[in-house]
């Protein structure tokens, strides 16, 4: 039976921390690797404060909305925001370090980043429903390694670097739903940002799911998901109810 148009047509999911990992303290042995690799004269916890201090400030002020209207500051990659972090941190910590070496180091270690292990058998569950489509705010060098590492493909991936622009901000999620030839209301978005994932979809009018690993408190009070789980099973239970009927 065919699926009818009012039904759920398509899972739009994120890749960072909803199927691949993402946690914080994976940074640690990283920008270790950094400093031994270049003989910096510094701690690596150090250098990886004083990094993350300005990777924080390039995440919060990229996209930001006001009076119900987004906006974009001019595009850069990751790793040319990345590159000009380091150079401040080393700047700071007056010491001589190689930014875009110490991007590269970074860049590789995000492309070997393991999917959760529930991520193959839930993907393969989800792709019986409905068709799956990959919504990430990364650059390709990275995003694309990750996914061959891991040996998943998908048909229709949406990435900021390509569409230069991050989520929360509406385009990417217009851009996804424009490549599948769908209204809002006919996909889900699943993610583990409450920021970045569920109120940039809800924007646009896109049910969300919460993927909520940790086990937190939700930490918004101006935005709710339409769902929460702790991981990728959950939401293959909320799509099999969703699209019963529908095949």
């Amino acid at each position: 039976m065919r699926r009818r148009r009012e039904g759920l047509r398509a899972l739009l999911l994120d890749a960072y921390g909803t199927l691949f990992h993402y946690e914080r303290e994976r940074l640690f042995p990283v920008f270790q690797a950094i400093v031994q690799g270049q003989a910096l004269p510094v701690a690596s916890e150090a250098l990886l404060q004083a990094w993350a201090r300005y990777e924080a400030s390039f995440r919060a002020t990229r996209v930001s909305q006001k009076g119900g209207q987004w906006r974009a500051e001019p595009f850069r990659s990751y790793q040319s925001a990345w590159a000009e972090c380091f150079r401040r941190a080393f700047h700071d910590l007056k010491i001589e370090g190689d930014k875009e070496r110490a991007v590269r180091v970074l860049a590789e270690d995000l492309a070997h980043r393991e999917a959760y292990r529930e991520v193959a058998v839930a993907l393969r569950a989800l792709r019986s429903r409905v068709p799956v489509v990959l919504v990430s705010n990364a650059d390709a060098a990275f995003l694309l390694g990750t996914l061959a590492h891991n040996g998943l493909h998908f048909e229709t991936v949406v990435y900021s670097e390509a569409e230069e622009v991050y989520k929360p901000h509406p385009r990417l999620f217009q851009r996804a739903l424009e490549r599948l030839g769908i209204e809002p209301e006919q996909a889900l978005f699943a993610g583990d940002s409450p920021t970045e994932d569920v109120v940039g979809a809800t924007s646009v009018g896109i049910p969300t799911v919460w993927v909520n690993r940790s086990l937190a408190d939700w930490p918004l009070s101006d935005a709710h998901p339409t769902f929460e789980v702790p991981d990728l099973l959950g939401l293959v239970d909320i799509v099999a109810v969703k699209t019963r009927g529908f095949f």
